[in-house]
């Protein structure tokens, strides 16, 4: 995760804590609504979804692109500044 920035970190706890709240959410609506069936009234358990694993590419992609971007240019930009006195 170090090599990751602060803000992918941030993206990605935002998204983990997104998806907890809406699993926790379906827990207490199931269980409220078992808790108000009627005695003797068979209620089925609580359906938990298996939840998608979070996308870290999609995350991280954009902060991982502004610093990937500039290094690409650097590197282009040397790449050419060598072939340009080589062939001089």
């Amino acid at each position: 995760m170090a090599q990751f920035g602060k803000g992918v970190i941030t993206d990605v706890s935002k998204k983990l804590i997104d998806q907890f709240a809406t699993n926790l959410q379906a827990v207490i609506a199931a269980k409220s609504a078992a808790d108000s069936a009627a005695p003797g009234e068979v209620v089925a358990a609580p359906v938990i979804q298996a939840s998608d694993s979070i996308d870290l590419l999609g995350a991280a992609g954009a902060p991982v692109l502004k610093r990937a971007i500039p290094v690409a240019i650097g590197v282009i930009v040397i790449v050419g500044i060598i072939v340009y006195f080589i062939v001089k």
